[in-house]
């Protein structure tokens, strides 16, 4: 295997992994940042709410990614202005786009293989 696919900064990593949390179903940001807390944890590159923030940010102004408020009360409502960091709440999610897809399947290679392991291979992206 070779290294990162397209991946040349930490900004773009976390972009990219924000993509493959949000490629399968709905995902709020918290629950974007657990899941990425752990697997950067183990490729040593650190990872706050406000960097998931400016991913999701970035990856909605590129319509690589939708925002969305979902409630048990009412359906799915697509929203078409990202809302401020400080708005995010329990309603908020993001779900990536037809777009989105094509890239996160042309462009990247995760950094850790099937088993959760980091891939030999892998090198960490510049600041």
């Amino acid at each position: 295997m070779s290294s990162m696919k397209n991946v040349s900064t930490r900004q773009e990593l976390i972009q990219r992994m924000v993509l493959r949390e949000i490629g399968d179903d709905y995902e709020e940001i918290d629950h974007i940042l657990v899941n990425l807390r752990k697997v950067c944890a183990q490729i040593g590159v650190p990872v706050s709410r406000h960097d998931v923030y400016e991913a999701l940010n970035d990856l909605f102004d590129k319509e690589l990614a939708g925002a969305y408020r979902l409630s048990p009360s009412s359906p799915v409502t697509q929203v078409y202005e990202m809302p401020k960091e400080d708005e995010l709440d329990v309603s908020s999610y993001f779900l990536i786009s037809d777009d989105g897809l094509r890239v996160l399947r042309s462009e990247f290679e995760y950094p850790l293989d099937d088993e959760g392991v980091l891939r030999s291979d892998w090198v960490p992206p510049s600041q």
